[in-house]
């Protein structure tokens, strides 16, 4: 049977923006030689470079997808918080490829990732492990948690918590490891001739460089919630926590990915992250409710908002009266009685807002009479 070499061999694969890296890498591996001979650790090198010292993934949709991914768990009473790893991360290295040594891609965001069935598995083996409880009590909690006692048994109901995959909120680059099995014929063929001298273990046989790619310093945001339609959503939050603290100890201790035992995929919570994350979503959210509102509630929003940081600024302190924050409280009072396209609903929260924040920051007023002059009980309706 006569051999091919793929069509797209000798291709010129120009990277662009947003290009998803993870289809090149398991789709078009174009390293073949024409005789078929293996390649060499140069041209293994070679070829994964073409990966590293590149922005994997794309920053904004990231930050939409952790964005996203986060307001969906809080509105089923889960949580979402973010790991940074320090040093190196790998998921998917048994995945098939051409060179032996395969890596996980996200199908859409093109990025690495921990799926979800990993984050189950990782708490999992804390629970089974570190537990204090009697085994009772943990095999009732590993049922209750993830849907089976022991790993074998097969599942009569679903798990409480519903493990969401661990994505990236900013791009990552990828870099080159090299591993240097010196046993390698031991384990490829010692179990059949364990008595040949080139099968036997130890650290005296020529090793062999093996090339694979890895991330460092990732942040990976992890989201876990009760399943929904559960009845007991109130105890399932308060064992979310359980379950959170299990989760610091799993990827600190033990890490996550592969080649853990040498120290790859420890994380420790990255709270700042979390924080600016946070922002980014009251944000969103207070954009998309601004554009909801009518142009009138829009401006009597941001003035309202401009009340609550001078507030804030002045710690207890008052402006002097006739000032910048009184004479605007006047003009948006004499645009709300002036204005025919202003609402009934609209000039009522101009005199609720004046009433409520002007004494807080004017001094020496007498509300009373700025309640006359601004003529606050029509705004009202009374």
């Amino acid at each position: 049977m006569s051999k091919h070499l793929p069509l797209y061999q000798g291709a010129d694969f120009k990277a662009s923006q947003g290009q998803h890296h993870g289809l090149k890498f398991e789709r078009f591996f174009d390293a073949y030689k024409g005789d078929y001979s293996d390649t060499d650790t140069k041209e293994r090198t070679d070829w994964l470079n073409e990966f590293c010292n590149k922005s994997i993934g794309s920053s904004q949709a990231l930050q939409t997808k952790a964005l996203q991914l986060r307001q969906l768990v809080e509105s089923y009473s889960g949580e979402a918080r973010i790991y940074h790893c320090a040093g190196n991360f790998v998921t998917g290295l048994g995945n098939p490829h051409p060179l032996e040594n395969g890596f996980l891609w996200h199908p859409t965001l093109g990025t690495p990732y921990l799926p979800g069935s990993a984050v189950k598995g990782l708490l999992r083996a804390v629970i089974e492990t570190a537990y204090q409880g009697n085994e009772e009590d943990r095999k009732a909690l590993l049922k209750r948690w993830f849907g089976t006692a022991e790993k074998g048994d097969v599942a009569e109901h679903s798990g409480s918590f519903v493990f969401m995959d661990a994505l990236p909120v900013e791009s990552c680059q990828l870099h080159v490891e090299v591993m240097t099995p010196h046993m390698g014929k031991w384990y490829e063929k010692g179990g059949k001739n364990p008595l040949a001298a080139d099968t036997q273990p130890g650290d005296w046989h020529a090793p062999v460089p093996v090339t694979y790619l890895t991330t460092r310093g990732i942040k990976l945001q992890f989201a876990i919630l009760p399943r929904p339609g559960a009845d007991d959503i109130a105890i399932l939050k308060q064992e979310l926590q359980d379950l959170w603290q299990a989760l610091d100890h799993g990827l600190e201790y033990l890490g996550a990915g592969a080649k853990t035992a040498i120290g790859f995929g420890i994380m420790q919570r990255d709270k700042k992250q979390e924080d600016d994350l946070q922002e980014d979503l009251q944000a969103q959210q207070r954009q998309s409710q601004m554009q909801s509102l009518s142009p009138a509630m829009q401006e009597i929003t941001i003035i309202e908002g401009q009340w609550q940081a001078r507030h804030q600024k002045l710690r207890g302190k008052k402006e002097a009266l006739n000032g910048t924050i009184h004479n605007q409280a006047r003009a948006l009072a004499k645009k709300a009685h002036e204005s025919i396209e202003w609402s009934a609903e609209e000039k009522q929260a101009v005199a609720r807002l004046i009433e409520e924040w002007i004494p807080k920051l004017v001094n020496n007023l007498n509300v009373k009479d700025m309640s006359k002059q601004l003529k606050l009980g029509t705004l009202k309706g009374s």
